[in-house]
């Protein structure tokens, strides 16, 4: 960590707690996940004002690893950097959705965040786009292939907002799957 970085031991050292235990505190409690939210947003927005680029870094180091007992944290912190980043710290956060969350839990429950904190913007249209069209095929079916929702927010209620845009016809028959399930229900494993 550089001396003029912006960010001091101290805050980091807060801040990877925060990112690998979900508390400020030395110390973890299952219910303090439930007021998550709340709590971390006002503590950490001042961080990513004065140094975001490095916070979206940590979040990209800490996420999504084995180091991280639990993602939400993470996901909500990156989901801070969207909301109260600069223009670099919001395209780093972009940029960061694939590398974060990395599952369709996380990925929804990301959307869900930022739904609630800014509502939908073009970065974020493109972003999600991006989770989709860039995931290798396999993976992606693996990951809408299984029932997921998050707060309410389903793969079809994403794809309906971002608006995939792809010239590959097997993405193509992928969105159309997910968009209308009902259309395909004959079919052997859905497509």
């Amino acid at each position: 960590m550089e001396e003029n970085s912006g960010l001091s031991i101290d805050d980091k050292r807060k801040f990877v707690r925060f990112l690998i235990l979900g508390s400020r505190e030395q110390a973890w409690y299952t219910r303090e996940i439930a007021r998550l939210p709340n709590g971390a947003a006002n503590s950490f927005v001042y961080l990513i004002g004065a140094c975001g680029l490095e916070i979206v870094a940590l979040i990209v180091k800490y996420g999504g690893t084995a180091r991280v007992p639990e993602n939400m944290p993470v996901v909500f912190a990156l989901a801070l950097c969207v909301k109260h980043g600069d223009v670099a710290t919001r395209r780093a956060a972009y940029a960061a959705f694939p590398l974060v969350a990395r599952h369709s839990p996380d990925f929804l429950t990301l959307v869900s965040f930022l739904d609630s904190m800014k509502g939908w913007s073009a970065g974020m249209r493109r972003a999600c786009s991006k989770w989709y069209t860039d995931m290798p095929m396999e993976k992606l079916l693996e990951e809408v292939g299984k029932p997921c929702a998050v707060n309410g927010w389903t793969h079809r209620d994403v794809i309906r907002l971002a608006h995939p845009k792809t010239d590959n016809p097997e993405l193509k028959g992928i969105f159309r799957w997910i968009e209308h399930p009902e259309r395909y229900a004959g079919i052997q494993g859905g497509l």
